[in-house]
């Protein structure tokens, strides 16, 4: 089994952990290849997510700032270790209902923290396997 796979397995493991009804996605953080943090969406608001979530359409005055996987992942991650988050790798994983694998790339409120932190690769599950970003300054 490849690196990649086994990783975003990982993220798959910890999705399981979302509350949130319509989908659930997971993610790790790798490092030097070891996890080092991982996240999952959930209900919850969080003040971060409502600060990132500038880089995003919201619709109405009145929208919860659900935590997303990527911000739960990373907001960790930055508190608990003082890397170079360059040799990080962000695996995103995300499944249909029906087990199938799905589109899992970060949204901009997310791809904005990973860019903040200075993240250059995320791999991500999709419909039909999964993809590997690489993120240019």
């Amino acid at each position: 089994m490849n690196k990649h796979i086994r990783y975003l397995n990982l993220a798959r493991n910890v999705s399981e952990l979302s509350d949130y009804d319509q989908h659930h996605i997971g993610c790790v953080l790798e490092y030097k290849k070891h996890v080092i943090s991982s996240g999952y969406n959930i209900v919850k608001s969080h003040p971060l997510q409502a600060e990132y979530n500038k880089y995003r359409p919201m619709r109405g005055p009145n929208v919860a700032h659900k935590l997303h996987a990527e911000i739960m992942c990373l907001h960790k991650a930055n508190k608990l270790f003082d890397i170079d988050f360059s040799d990080c790798t962000l695996y995103i994983f995300r499944a249909l209902k029906n087990g199938e694998w799905a589109m899992a790339r970060a949204c901009p409120s997310c791809l904005a923290m990973i860019k903040d932190l200075g993240i250059k690769r995320i791999v991500y599950t999709t419909n039909y396997g999964y993809a590997i970003e690489h993120i240019e300054r």
